[in-house]
This record gives structure tokens, sequence and C-alpha cells, in this order.
């Protein structure tokens, strides 16, 4: 069986991205010895996390991480489910059963499927001669756990299968915009229901601390000429007649449910508030503005801009927004919510729009290159492509579904001030990540092999 890494961990810039972000001083002792469990562990920001703790697990950290994905996902094995830094090669010395690695992978009624994952180094394709860090196996172990978190009976048979959880982390949620439009339904049972589930849990354990991952959009629009970025004890209108309005408004019902929880059960528990992030594990299918540019701009081609660019918004990249997550998690206060975002990021639409064009047109160039799809010389086939691929934004009105999921607000800054007394502050530019995201994304394309957008006026 072939065996070859995540795109994201053959890209050197985002490996040191996570290997700095473990050298962070925070109190990571905390954590040892005891059992983090992690719900949306495929998805954007679970993916960092799992790679910021094996990044923690190969320093000599001492622990057990439960991963919980939907049921519906690839099995472990596949690029977006199982990161590779978390597991051996097939082929490698069995290293025993405390070692990162000999997890299993399980339905919570206890079947365990045979064992698929055989991971290792490949030869990076010309343009991205980036060598893969080493990924060795580290203390401690990992289980994946296929549950439907929204069915209202995965807390008391997970509570009976697992063992006893000391951090949970709740990050499953539908965030894609069209999904507001499409699978409206869904994306209010997936954060109502699967977070009943995920509270559920956290009480039925001896002593748990609990951090539910919310969103910006829980502030909603402003009404009252406000402005300075959200702080975390504003809030602002949403209109419930609006599909739109599903996402937010169950998130603000989710933290509503903590603040009950707690009041009834004693939950020490927190929130952050992330806004919005990207980095080198977006999905290839997301629908949200700051990963369409990114995926056209790795593609080839023209940044697709649906709206006027104006408005203002909080970004950050997805390694800064995970260890705003540990920081939170290992440093922040019972029952306060702390907005991830810092004004370095905050930026218009537009703005990001044009700077992932001025960086693009290189990186699209690169993975031209490194996937050999001409038989030109390098330079012609760069000069091929940049004619084929300007670096430039496309203003195009937004489709039926796109309008839909849209957001509404104009201002979506957050105050990170309750955050960044923690210590915490982006390590990332805008500009260095925009740059690694490009990279990753552009690596990935070569793997799966996905064609090349240039000349399609996306």
């Amino acid at each position: 069986m072939s065996s070859r890494l995540p795109a994201r961990l053959q890209q050197r810039s985002y490996v040191s991205d996570i290997e700095a972000a473990a050298s962070i001083d925070l109190p990571w002792g905390d954590l040892d010895g005891k059992t983090i469990a992690i719900s949306g562990a495929s998805g954007q920001i679970g993916q960092v996390l799992l790679d910021l703790l094996a990044a923690r697990a190969r320093l000599g950290d001492h622990f057990n991480i439960i991963a919980l994905r939907k049921q519906d996902l690839p099995p472990r094995g596949s690029d977006e489910a199982w990161p590779a830094c978390l597991t051996q090669a097939a082929n490698a010395p069995q290293p025993g059963a405390s070692d990162i690695g000999v997890g299993s992978d399980a339905s919570i009624n206890g079947e365990v499927p045979a064992q698929k994952n055989d991971h290792g180094r490949v030869s990076p394709v010309a343009a991205f001669q980036n060598e893969p860090a080493a990924m060795a196996p580290s203390a401690g172990s990992i289980t994946w756990i296929a549950a439907d978190l929204a069915d209202g009976q995965s807390a008391e048979r997970l509570a009976a299968n697992l063992p006893n959880i000391d951090y949970l982390i709740h990050g499953a949620a539908l965030t894609h915009p069209r999904a507001y439009a499409s699978a409206p339904i869904d994306t209010i049972e997936t954060t109502i229901l699967g977070s009943r589930t995920i509270l559920d849990l956290a009480i039925r354990q001896p002593a748990c601390r609990l951090l539910l991952l919310s969103t910006v959009d829980v502030y909603g629009a402003d009404r009252s000429g406000r402005a300075h970025p959200w702080r975390e004890d504003e809030a602002g209108f949403i209109d419930p007649l609006t599909l739109r309005s599903g996402y937010p408004q169950a998130k603000r019902l989710m933290e509503s449910l903590g603040v009950a929880y707690a009041a009834q059960y004693r939950l020490d528990w927190s929130v952050v508030r992330l806004p919005r992030v990207f980095g080198p594990t977006i999905k290839l299918d997301d629908s949200k503005a700051a990963s369409q540019f990114l995926l056209a701009g790795a593609g080839g081609a023209a940044i697709p801009l649906e709206s006027s660019g104006e408005q203002r918004f909080s970004f950050l990249y997805s390694v800064d927004a995970a260890l705003a997550v540990m920081t939170v998690l290992l440093r922040g206060a019972d029952g306060q919510a702390y907005n991830a975002a810092h004004p370095a990021w905050d930026l218009r639409l537009g703005d990001l729009a044009r700077l992932i064009a001025e960086r693009s047109g290189e990186i699209a160039a690169a993975r031209l290159i490194g996937s050999h799809q001409s038989g030109l010389s390098v330079r012609a086939t760069a000069e091929s492509l940049e004619q084929a691929s300007p670096r430039r934004v496309k203003h195009r009105p937004p489709s039926p579904s796109t309008q839909t999921g849209q957001s509404p607000v104009e201002d979506a800054r957050m105050d990170a001030s309750r955050l960044i007394s923690l210590g915490w502050f982006p390590r990332q530019t805008v500009m260095a990540a925009i740059d690694h995201t490009l990279m990753a994304l552009a690596q990935r394309m070569v793997s799966d092999q996905v064609p090349m957008l240039a000349g399609r006026g996306a």
C-alpha cells in the first residue's frame, strides 16, 4: 500500500508554524497524564489542534486523545481525517501501547474496523522542495470515534465506552455558508443538539474542563453607531427571519446552554469566539469567502469577489487560532468568553482578496511547474501561466446560494483585549499566513491531481 504524508505536513512552513506554536510558554504540564477529547477533530481547527498536540507529544508530553468525527467522514488514513504526525508508518516497529499512533478507529458501539493507515514520506515535486519534517511517534495515544452528536443518544453511549475525559474541546459545527441555504435544519441541529450532547458528556465526567468554540457571528449587526470592535459583553441584531441567521442564532443558544449547564451542574467551562479563520487545513470545497480566495489563488485563477469588499472583518491564521484555543483551555477563567482576534489582522474583505491576488501568481506558477502539466521549459511554463492567470481580483455578482449564505454584517471586528491579557498574540503575519496557506493548498492540489483553474475566469 502506498504511503504519504498529508500535503500540509509536506510543507516546511506549516510544520515550522506548528513547532513554533508548540514551544509557546503555556502550562502544558496540566495535560500530563490526562485525556483530551476533541469534537470536530477532522475539521479545519480540529486538524491543527491535533498537529499541535502531536508536536507537544514529540517534546515529551504524555496525554491521550479522543478524536470525535462525523460518521459519514472517511476513516483514518484519509488526508482529511487523520493527521500523519499522530500515527506510525505501517512498516515501522511497534513502539508499544503508550505511543501516539497505537490508537484505534472505532464507532461508539465499540466496533474497530480494519487498520488501513500506513503513512510515510514522499518525494516532493520539483516546485515543492520542502523536506517533510520527521513525524516520529511519541508518548500518548489517539483514538478516533465516529459519532453523530446530534442523534440525542450519543452522550450516554460515549460516556459508557470512553475513559474519563479531563479536557473537552467542542468544535463540531456546519460552518459552510452554502450549507446555511442548502441545509438550514442540519446547520441548526448540528450546533444545538451536538452541543447538548457534548454538555451532557461533560457533566458525566468526574472532573472535566469544557471549551466551546463559538463565532464572531454571535455579535450580529450593529444598529447603534458603534465604532469600536465588538467586546465580549456586547451584542447586536440578528434577524431570525432569514436562513443565514440559523448559524449565529444556534451558536448564541450553544453559549446559553453552557450558562445553564454551569448553573445547574457546576460545570467548569469557557468559550472562544473565533473570527474568519484560514490556513492549510481548509477543505477544497469550503464556501467561505476567504477560503474561496485562497483556493482560487492556489489553483491559478483570478480571485472571485462577490460583494463590495468594503466589509471589515477580523481574520486569523488557523495555527494562531488553535493556539488561542489552547491558551483559553489552559488559562481561561471559568464562565468567560474570549475573542480570538488582533488589530493587525483586521482587514476589509476586498483588501484580503487583493493581498491574496498579489501572492497567488508566484504560488500557482510553482504549482504548474511542479505538477509537470506542460512540456514547456520551466521559464516558458511560468511565463505561460503568468499570462493565463493575471494576478487580479474579479468582481462578480453572487449566486443565489452565495447571497443567501453571505453575512449581512458590515463590521465584524472583535476586541481581543481579554485574550491578549492571558499572554496570547498571533505569531504569524497576514502575508506570511497567506503564503503558507497558498503553498499548502497548491501542494494538496498537486497531490490530489486537481486541474489548474488558470484561464477559466473563476
